[in-house]
Protein backbone atom coordinates (compact mmCIF):
# COMPACT_ATOMS: atom_id res chain seq x y z
CA UNK A 1 0.00 0.00 0.00
CA UNK A 2 2.96 2.50 0.80
CA UNK A 3 3.97 1.73 -2.83
CA UNK A 4 0.89 2.97 -4.47
CA UNK A 5 0.72 5.90 -2.23
CA UNK A 6 4.00 6.76 -3.55
CA UNK A 7 3.37 6.30 -7.10
CA UNK A 8 -0.35 8.70 -6.51
CA UNK A 9 1.53 10.92 -4.79
CA UNK A 10 4.72 10.93 -8.00
CA UNK A 11 1.90 11.05 -10.46
CA UNK A 12 -0.10 13.69 -9.05
CA UNK A 13 3.38 15.47 -9.28
CA UNK A 14 3.50 14.99 -12.85
CA UNK A 15 5.99 12.09 -12.87
CA UNK A 16 5.38 8.63 -14.21
CA UNK A 17 7.32 5.54 -11.91
CA UNK A 18 8.35 2.35 -12.63
CA UNK A 19 9.16 0.69 -8.97
CA UNK A 20 11.68 -2.51 -8.97
CA UNK A 21 12.22 -4.12 -5.36
CA UNK A 22 16.10 -5.49 -5.48
CA UNK A 23 15.93 -7.16 -2.25
CA UNK A 24 13.56 -7.36 0.92
CA UNK A 25 15.10 -4.39 2.53
CA UNK A 26 15.68 -2.12 -0.86
CA UNK A 27 13.26 -1.06 -3.10
CA UNK A 28 14.22 1.50 -6.44
CA UNK A 29 11.80 4.23 -7.69
CA UNK A 30 12.75 5.31 -11.22
CA UNK A 31 11.10 8.45 -12.10
CA UNK A 32 10.67 9.73 -15.04
CA UNK A 33 8.86 12.71 -17.13
CA UNK A 34 9.62 15.07 -20.30
CA UNK A 35 10.94 18.67 -20.49
CA UNK A 36 8.91 21.26 -21.60
CA UNK A 37 10.39 20.49 -24.96
CA UNK A 38 9.80 17.05 -24.91
CA UNK A 39 13.41 15.79 -24.32
CA UNK A 40 12.77 12.13 -21.22
CA UNK A 41 14.40 13.14 -17.53
CA UNK A 42 15.00 10.82 -15.54
CA UNK A 43 16.45 10.09 -12.11
CA UNK A 44 16.39 7.43 -9.63
CA UNK A 45 15.92 6.85 -5.75
CA UNK A 46 16.09 3.92 -3.15
CA UNK A 47 13.61 3.62 0.03
CA UNK A 48 15.59 1.49 2.12
CA UNK A 49 13.53 -0.60 5.37
CA UNK A 50 10.51 0.29 3.81
CA UNK A 51 10.74 3.74 5.07
CA UNK A 52 9.51 6.52 2.81
CA UNK A 53 11.95 9.26 5.25
CA UNK A 54 14.96 7.10 3.29
CA UNK A 55 13.14 8.05 0.07
CA UNK A 56 12.82 11.52 0.61
CA UNK A 57 16.51 11.76 1.58
CA UNK A 58 17.65 9.98 -1.73
CA UNK A 59 15.23 12.46 -3.48
CA UNK A 60 16.61 15.45 -2.02
CA UNK A 61 20.20 14.14 -2.16
CA UNK A 62 19.68 13.83 -6.32
CA UNK A 63 18.33 17.60 -5.74
CA UNK A 64 21.36 19.14 -4.22
CA UNK A 65 23.81 17.23 -6.44
CA UNK A 66 22.03 18.33 -9.24
CA UNK A 67 23.87 21.13 -11.45
CA UNK A 68 21.16 21.90 -14.32
CA UNK A 69 24.20 23.62 -15.85
CA UNK A 70 26.50 20.89 -16.07
CA UNK A 71 24.00 18.59 -17.06
CA UNK A 72 22.38 20.52 -20.17
CA UNK A 73 25.69 21.00 -21.40
CA UNK A 74 26.40 17.39 -21.23
CA UNK A 75 23.25 16.49 -22.92
CA UNK A 76 24.19 18.96 -25.75
CA UNK A 77 27.32 16.93 -26.48
CA UNK A 78 26.12 13.87 -26.45
CA UNK A 79 22.70 15.04 -28.37
CA UNK A 80 24.97 17.09 -30.91
CA UNK A 81 23.19 20.22 -30.30
CA UNK A 82 24.80 23.40 -30.46
CA UNK A 83 25.69 25.55 -28.69
CA UNK A 84 22.99 28.20 -29.33
CA UNK A 85 20.87 25.26 -27.33
CA UNK A 86 22.71 25.88 -24.16
CA UNK A 87 21.07 28.61 -22.48
CA UNK A 88 17.14 26.63 -23.67
CA UNK A 89 18.52 23.08 -21.93
CA UNK A 90 19.77 24.85 -18.78
CA UNK A 91 16.41 26.06 -18.35
CA UNK A 92 14.69 23.38 -18.63
CA UNK A 93 17.24 21.23 -16.65
CA UNK A 94 17.03 23.52 -13.69
CA UNK A 95 12.31 23.16 -13.93
CA UNK A 96 13.53 19.39 -13.96
CA UNK A 97 15.56 20.22 -10.62
CA UNK A 98 12.28 22.19 -9.41
CA UNK A 99 9.96 19.38 -10.52
CA UNK A 100 12.30 16.96 -8.14
CA UNK A 101 12.13 19.66 -5.50
CA UNK A 102 8.15 19.39 -5.34
CA UNK A 103 8.31 15.81 -5.68
CA UNK A 104 10.39 16.11 -2.40
CA UNK A 105 8.05 18.70 -0.69
CA UNK A 106 4.45 16.29 -1.80
CA UNK A 107 6.59 13.42 -0.13
CA UNK A 108 7.84 15.26 3.33
CA UNK A 109 4.08 16.18 3.36
CA UNK A 110 2.88 12.50 3.05
CA UNK A 111 5.80 11.42 5.82
CA UNK A 112 5.23 14.54 8.09
CA UNK A 113 1.59 13.85 7.67
CA UNK A 114 0.94 9.36 7.19
CA UNK A 115 -2.32 9.46 8.11
CA UNK A 116 -3.17 11.52 5.23
CA UNK A 117 -1.23 9.97 2.81
CA UNK A 118 -0.35 6.04 4.19
CA UNK A 119 -2.31 3.57 5.69
CA UNK A 120 -1.07 2.72 9.26
CA UNK A 121 2.09 0.61 9.44
CA UNK A 122 0.41 -3.05 9.82
CA UNK A 123 -1.17 -2.57 6.76
CA UNK A 124 1.56 -1.72 4.67
CA UNK A 125 2.75 -4.49 1.85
Amino acid sequence: MILQTIIDIAAKCGWSVTVSVIDTDCTAFDFRRKTRSGVPFCFCADMTGGNPATLLNEILSFIDAFNPATFARQWRELSGAGKSQQARAAAEMDDMRTEAWLLAVELSDAIASPERHFPPWHLWN
